[in-house]
């Protein structure tokens, strides 16, 4: 990506004046938020591996994939931040925003083919190839974006910011990815209350996760207080109802 002239003012002038020139006043709450998050997230993954080996479900194993891609992908983009912000390298910076699309978009299917085969199996042929197609529209879009530079995606406060017509791609393409797997819990939870109460409010509550992440990632982007507040949440439910612990169990009426 062209790097503009702005950038380069910005970083040298944080440079001479100190860090505290653009540190917003909550970036320590955000530290808190994503060392948070990530020992929840770490807590999922280590109750999914072991859910695998007892079950050997393939819809265990997709989430335990996205999680590791979502990790994955959290580093990075961590890493790519630094480069913008703090090492003067937005040409690495570059390099790694693009690497990042792969595991966070690999990491957005592996959820929606969990939903699918969690709750709607017999459908998953039929929705899987618009759920490809949608995925590899928006990375390719960024990706292009991301190859062109100005003025389709330039460095604004040392983050990423895409022009109006990319983030309009972006929203028609992600919207469907985002919101499927939180319509098709809390569907199965309303069709199935009655049949099998015990998984109607597991999924309602696999629903509830999934709504805090999106509307957190709707709302803001990740590195902000609100995101990582919502992000905690929703890794909190996510990791209570993977872990199964007997007070969650007794709740939701949970056989032994």
């Amino acid at each position: 990506m062209a790097v503009s002239w702005d950038y380069y003012f910005q970083f040298y002038t944080n440079q001479i004046f100190g860090r505290f020139f653009y540190v917003q006043p909550l970036e320590i709450l955000v530290i808190i938020f994503a060392f948070i998050g990530l020992l929840f997230l770490i807590g999922i993954m280590r109750a999914l591996y072991r859910n695998y080996k007892k079950s050997n479900a393939i819809e265990t194993l997709l989430f335990l994939i996205s999680m590791i891609a979502f990790l994955v992908g959290g580093v990075l983009g961590g890493i790519e931040r630094f480069c913008y912000s703090t090492w003067g390298l937005p040409q690495l910076g570059d390099l790694i925003r693009i690497t990042v699309i792969f595991p966070v978009y690999f990491s957005f299917i592996s959820v929606n083919i969990f939903a699918l085969k969690t709750t709607f199996p017999e459908k998953f042929k039929i929705i899987l190839p618009f759920l490809l197609i949608l995925t590899i529209v928006s990375a390719g879009t960024v990706i292009w974006a991301e190859l062109q530079g100005p003025p389709y995606a330039r460095i604004i406060n040392f983050a990423v910011a895409y022009s109006l017509e990319i983030n309009l791609i972006r929203l028609i393409t992600l919207s469907p990815l985002a919101v499927i797997p939180t319509t098709l819990f809390f569907y199965y939870a309303i069709k199935n209350r009655i049949e099998d109460k015990p998984k109607s409010n597991l999924s309602f509550w696999l629903g509830m996760g999934f709504l805090f992440f999106t509307v957190g990632s709707a709302l803001t982007s990740a590195g902000t207080e609100f995101f990582g507040l919502l992000f905690i949440l929703s890794a909190a439910i996510f990791y209570v109802c993977f872990k199964m612990p007997g007070w969650f169990k007794k709740c939701i009426g949970w056989p032994e």
